[in-house]
């Protein structure tokens, strides 16, 4: 079962456009701010859909924001 910071996390990112701009802009910032082990930090820098389901994240949380099918990385700019 996903943790709950990290089911908060997902969720605010993918309902506040504010929040999610400031995690583009800046995720490790982001992620700072909530209790995450390294890796759910890694799985949502990654942005693969595979990579959340292995943390038993529901991913209509995550819809339209980590990669439909799972292959996309996260942009490095």
């Amino acid at each position: 079962m996903a943790s709950e910071n990290l089911v908060a996390l997902l969720e605010r990112v993918n309902t506040d456009p504010q929040f999610r701009m400031e995690f583009e802009r800046n995720p490790e910032n982001i992620l700072s701010s909530y209790k995450l082990t390294q890796q759910e930090k890694d799985a949502v820098l990654s942005r693969r859909t595979a990579r959340l389901r292995e943390l038993d994240v529901d991913i209509r949380i995550a819809k339209g924001w980590a990669a439909d099918n799972g292959n996309k990385a996260h942009p490095t700019t």
